[in-house]
């Protein structure tokens, strides 16, 4: 038992040390963008452990903040709601550096061609996808629902859905017809 308490120990001090970076996700240009950096990192600084985590910006910030890792990869919007300790985040991060900054990200809105919506609160009449809870494309849609007035709740009073899928499963679930849209934030290059 002490044996495991001091190893569990010292796993903590290496991740504030810099032992540990956190990124990734299932698909997409997280997961590439994760791959690239902690091979490139991997190559030129020894004993670097990288750790892909499912989290998004989000999660991973609030991996961050629990002591899970010392650098991990987000977007601007999570780092600066952490920052700040706004949503989701309870209290400020305000010990947060960007260290570099990779690309700039779109928000997409893809609609199937019958939908017909004229403004964002016109899409609670149909099945939308804005991604996994926690990522950083759902905190904006939650961001986007304050401002048009309504909740995921008036969905489903409208006849809609909101459904939270990974990016690959609401393209396989768009193709097969059974979504109207998805809302993603992602590099307009992205495959998916």
């Amino acid at each position: 038992e002490l044996a495991m308490n001091v190893v569990n120990a010292a796993a903590r001090i290496s991740n504030f040390l810099g032992a540990q970076l956190l990124g990734g996700a299932s698909a997409g240009s997280w997961r590439d963008g994760f791959e690239i950096i902690a091979g490139l990192m991997g190559q030129y600084v020894a004993g670097l452990v990288s750790t892909p985590s499912l989290g998004g910006g989000s999660r991973n910030l609030i991996d961050l903040r629990e002591g899970r890792g010392a650098y991990c990869m987000t977007t601007l919007a999570s780092l600066h709601a952490a920052y700040h300790g706004l949503s989701p985040f309870a209290t400020p991060s305000d010990r947060l550096r960007v260290v570099m900054s990779l690309s700039r990200l779109h928000l997409h809105v893809i609609a199937r061609p019958a939908v017909r919506a004229r403004r964002f609160r016109d899409l609670r009449r149909y099945r939308v996808s804005p991604g996994l809870v926690g990522f950083s494309t759902f905190n904006l849609f939650q961001e986007l629902l304050k401002l048009s007035g309504i909740t995921e709740a008036d969905f489903q009073q409208a006849g809609g859905d909101v459904v939270h899928f990974d990016y690959p499963e609401a393209k396989r679930q768009f193709e097969a017809g059974n979504i109207d849209v998805l809302i993603w934030l992602t590099g307009v290059p992205n495959a998916l």
